[in-house]
């Protein structure tokens, strides 16, 4: 990994600017701890959300990143479209923790399926549901054709 390139989040139209080249460059998987960092900073939703959008074109998910993509879209006191966000980034990464099959990213996928499967299963908002169950087809998918 490389040291986190973002800085000051709170100079956050110049993050954008650089999450957008690093996106553009196909260098985001090099700067995980600090996507990571964003998605943990509450204090700018549009950072947040940016950086969500942006993850799903990583291809080599480092298992804190994902860990706090589940955090989001388990949390209920975060408003209903982050968390569809970090929903529709699970459906994307965890696919791939899937391919790589190692031990660690067994358990993770385990953790994600069964957080998700808690959102099904509680009263939430119906988009969230639907989010959810997008995933889980992409999820499955990977199973099927890794067996």
């Amino acid at each position: 990994m490389y040291s986190d390139i973002f800085g000051n989040l709170t100079e956050w139209g110049q993050v954008i600017e650089t999450l957008d080249q690093l996106k553009e460059l196909k260098q985001l998987d090099r700067n995980q701890d600090g996507l990571t960092r964003v998605l943990r900073y509450r204090d700018n939703w549009q950072l947040r959300e940016t950086v969500l959008k942006h993850i799903v074109h990583l291809t080599e998910p480092t298992e804190e990143l994902v860990r706090e993509v589940i955090n989001i879209a388990a949390d209920e006191y975060i408003y209903v479209d982050m968390r569809i966000l970090a929903v529709d980034a699970l459906g994307q990464l965890i696919p791939l923790c899937i391919k790589r099959g190692d031990n660690k990213d067994s358990k993770l996928v385990e953790i994600a399926i069964e957080n998700m499967n808690k959102l099904l299963n509680s009263p939430q908002p119906p988009l969230l549901h639907e989010a959810v169950t997008e995933a889980f087809k992409m999820i499955k998918k990977t199973q099927k054709s890794t067996f």
